[in-house]
């Protein structure tokens, strides 16, 4: 009787830099006016973050956050808009 054994290996992570060895995304980070950004989190280049918004701690920001927004997440996502004060 014979086995036959396929051997998967499960623990090599597959990244998307192995795959996208030549596309690099290049700009520069805008950070608006009273923004603040929460420990170990990382903003990708390109993006701009609006006046007033808060980057909670550990997010990946990956696409621009409108002003007065709050994000959060890996992948980011709007948690909440603040409305800018009216005079």
């Amino acid at each position: 009787m014979w086995y036959f054994f396929v051997l998967f290996d499960f623990l090599k992570p597959i990244l998307a830099d192995e795959y996208l060895v030549d596309e690099y995304r290049l700009g520069d980070v805008v950070i608006g006016d009273e923004v603040m950004i929460g420990a170990n989190s990382t903003i990708l280049p390109g993006v701009v973050i609006g006046d007033r918004a808060v980057v909670t701690a550990g997010t990946v920001v990956h696409q621009d956050v409108p002003s007065g927004a709050m994000v959060a997440g890996c992948p980011m996502r709007i948690v909440r808009r603040n409305e800018p004060p009216s005079d």
